[in-house]
């Protein structure tokens, strides 16, 4: 891993830090990026439904998730429709999830419904850490 280096970014009003640094590549890695960009284009592997477990779902959330009034968004803009309906079949099966999408700029994102909130919180929180918590509040 290289040296973290510590610097700012300004966004509208607000000052924030940021932290980067630079891990190692390993194979596991290499084998996760042929899943997801395959002649590297951006996409869901048709066997996202044997990899996607609620860790998974709760790393997911964390990064690129966000509470949406009494719901939650996973910001998905990237996905074609077939990619997208494809999450949207294994959240719905494989999680109990009632989910929808949000058109987002040029894509969409998936909405999980209040309704699934109480069942979506059971499954993501337990491998939540805690200075993310506030996304599910």
């Amino acid at each position: 891993m290289t040296s973290p280096t510590l610097g700012q970014i300004k966004l509208r009003d607000n000052t924030y830090g940021v932290l980067s640094f630079s891990s190692r590549s390993l194979p596991c890695f290499t084998e996760l990026h042929t899943l997801f960009y395959p002649n590297g284009i951006k996409l869901i592997p048709s066997n996202i439904a044997s990899l996607l477990t609620p860790v998974g779902l709760a790393y997911w959330s964390m990064d690129d998730g966000s509470k949406c009034s009494n719901g939650f968004h996973l910001n998905t803009n990237a996905f074609s429709l077939e990619d997208l309906d494809l999450l949207l079949d294994l959240l719905r099966v494989k999680f109990n999830l009632i989910c929808s999408l949000h058109p987002r700029g040029k894509g969409n994102r998936i909405y999980i419904s209040a309704k699934s909130m109480l069942a979506f919180r059971s499954l993501v929180t337990p491998h939540f850490h805690p200075s993310m918590l506030y996304k599910l509040a």
